[in-house]
């Protein structure tokens, strides 16, 4: 296959493909399954190539009209397969693009006689269907193409010069137009002639707002798909009237289900998350209740009372913490933490590179609100390790040993909302890099890597520099006090999500690191039977939640080690839906790293004290108890510092 791609680009070079030619497709191009199915056939080239070297082929066996196929993957045909292919051809009698053609049988509101010219091709349902442009009055409609015949001798010329009269007159009013007028980002146009090739030419007649003008161009969005496009101002018509006010109405329309659908596409990750979730650990909850029920000596060996009532925790001796937090409860103040975000900051807008949205300023009460978070979170992160500390060298002990004061201090140091933070801002930075990296940007020389501030490198540039690869990021503190755009506001969020990640890790990874190489490593050799249970219970659920706004599952994409997975689905994008879900979508996999940490560790610190394999993890699961915890909440849990900061920080 190597050599025949090879071979067929060698071709092209010396002997470049034409329009009618007839060639072999060699290899597969794209990612879907009907482009490894062509290879092998023989095609006959409709369009191009163009500049980049793509083509528009139609099959000689079925006739079927392919979209666009770089000539890399195309080879000559020569001697007998080409007359073969040729007479195969000529035998069936295609259509084909830009054939002037008559309408044979009424269909629908369209006459019999009209003539028009052939501007599009579609397979769907019984197809295939041309798009048929009537040369009398430039109107479009699908005909099936059984109910039309070729024109040819005069009926050909006759219609190709009303065609092209017709086409002239548009062009020539167009032009009139936007003379006297340009046209101006917010205006609605239609299209009146073929554009950008025939390929194309399905967006002839339909309605779009102007996007951007460009001098000679425009970038449209189109009214009834939000797609975008660029098209010569010759090619445009400004509308007015009825006409103006069925397009803003349409627009409205179309921007209200944008809105609307990313609302239901976050809860609906949020039902699959909290469902399959509900289903699968519930029924453990339960389990577990009796365990306690059954079982009281090994539930409560670590729960104490003190001479008032009150339950004090002690992992090891010496070591008084409050009541342990259920897990379930853990869970839940973690997603509330990422709930919370996603109503107060939003998710980041995913608009092209040049939509002049990035332009528009940001209310005053939207930038209040973040620095007023971020502040939040830069403070309050260490403080609670600050605190936490504190706690264990002035109030923990006495203890036997310093063995047993480390167990202590490990204990305390994994049950922080340390763990969580880190995952929570490093996955929020990845997000951003993959909406940047959807839209476009890493196309044009930009790096999709966290650590280069991937939307303040982009977004920042001037409007003319967007795509120049020596527009360098400006300064922090010009980003924090410069212009209030989309654009400065979501470089803001960006920036802050890698100090606040920064803020963690470098503090927490420096107190973590002894007790990942002495409780976390051990643990998980020891307990692994437990850790594949718990991967196995999990992972249902990330399956399950992890889908795209089209509903496909993306786990796979998620986690791929290249760019673009075996069908089809970039890493990229995949991230992009993530962030388009608030985070939603990782949510199981962030809660349970995050708690598969602290069950881990404190087994190991179980093992350690000699309770055994088998009690250790009873203990681990059935001392966290919510109806121990909930009774001494105010006593034990609100009533310190350190652990009050410590419940604050994790749930918000």
């Amino acid at each position: 296959a190597g050599l025949q791609e090879e071979r067929a680009a060698m071709q092209s070079k010396s002997e470049p493909f034409a329009k009618g030619e007839f060639v072999n497709v060699i290899k597969r191009w794209g990612g879907s399954e009907e482009g490894k199915r062509n290879i092998g056939k023989k095609a006959r080239i409709v369009t191009g190539p163009d500049d980049v070297g793509d083509c528009k082929l139609q099959f000689v066996d079925d006739g079927v009209l392919t979209y666009e196929i770089n000539q890399k993957v195309l080879e000559h045909l020569s001697g007998e397969e080409l007359a073969a292919a040729t007479k195969a051809f000529s035998d069936r009698v295609y259509l084909a693009l830009e054939d002037y053609v008559r309408v044979v049988e009424k269909v629908d509101n369209v006459e019999s006689g009209r003539r028009g010219r052939i501007v599009y091709f579609t397979t769907v349902g019984e197809g295939p269907y041309c798009l048929l442009q009537f040369v009398d009055d430039g109107v479009m409609s699908w005909i099936d193409e059984t109910k039309l015949e070729r024109l040819s001798g005069e009926d050909l010329t006759s219609a190709a010069k009303e065609y092209e009269a017709g086409l002239q007159e548009e062009r020539e009013r167009a032009a009139m137009q936007s003379k006297s007028k340009p046209f101006a980002r917010g205006e609605f146009v239609n299209i009146i002639a073929c554009w950008g090739g025939n390929a194309q030419a399905r967006r002839n007649g339909k309605k779009a707002k102007v996007f951007l003008d460009r001098g000679d161009e425009c970038r449209l969005q189109f009214m009834d798909d939000g797609g975008l496009a660029d098209v010569t101002n010759l090619n445009l018509n400004r509308l007015s009237g009825q006409e103006l006010a069925s397009a803003m109405k349409q627009y409205e329309a179309l921007k209200s289900a944008q809105n609307h659908a990313k609302t239901v596409y976050k809860v609906h990750i949020i039902a699959r998350f909290f469902i399959l979730g509900g289903l699968i650990f519930c029924p453990m909850e339960f389990c577990l209740h009796q365990m306690v029920n059954h079982h009281p000596e090994i539930a409560n060996k670590h729960n104490v009372e003190d001479p008032t009532g009150h339950t004090d925790f002690y992992p090891v001796p010496g070591c008084k913490l409050p009541p342990s937090q259920p897990l379930g409860i853990q869970a839940t103040a973690n997603s509330v933490k990422l709930v919370g975000g996603i109503l107060i900051l939003g998710t980041m807008p995913q608009h092209h590179p040049h939509d002049p949205v990035w332009k528009d300023n940001v209310e005053w009460w939207k930038r209040a609100l973040y620095l007023a978070m971020t502040i939040y979170q830069i403070v309050l992160v260490p403080a609670t390790v600050a605190l936490t500390l504190r706690h264990f060298f002035m109030d923990a002990g006495p203890f036997e040993s310093h063995w047993e004061s480390y167990n202590c201090y490990a204990a305390m140091i994994v049950s922080g909302p340390w763990w969580f933070n880190l995952l929570m801002f490093l996955t929020k930075a990845i997000m951003s890099s993959g909406v940047l990296g959807s839209c476009g940007f890493d196309e044009n020389g930009y790096s999709c890597g966290v650590s280069r501030f991937l939307i303040q490198s982009a977004l920042l540039c001037p409007a003319s520099d967007l795509f120049d690869r020596n527009c360098l990021p400006v300064g922090f503190k010009e980003t924090f006090t410069g212009d209030r755009t989309v654009s400065h506001m979501e470089a803001q969020k960006s920036i802050s999500y890698m100090i606040l990640f920064y803020l963690t890790v470098f503090p927490y990874v420096f107190m973590m690191l002894p007790v990942i190489i002495t409780h976390l490593i051990p643990a998980i050799v020891i307990f692994i039977p437990e850790v594949v249970v718990l991967a196995v219970m999990v992972a249902p659920v990330v399956w399950f939640a992890t889908v795209n706004e089209k509903g496909t599952h993306i786990s796979h994409a998620l986690f791929s080690t290249t760019r673009e997975t075996k069908d089809g689905l970039l890493r990229g994008e995949a991230w992009a839906s993530a962030e388009a879900s608030g985070g939603l979508m990782v949510l199981p996999i962030l809660i349970a790293v995050n708690i598969l940490v602290l069950v881990l560790v404190y087994q190991a610190i179980y093992f350690y004290h000699g309770d055994g394999w088998v009690n250790s993890v009873l203990e681990t699961f059935t001392e966290r108890q919510s109806t121990i915890y909930f009774t001494n909440f105010r006593l034990k849990v609100l009533n310190s510092w350190w652990t009050f900061t410590d419940v604050l920080n994790e749930s918000t």
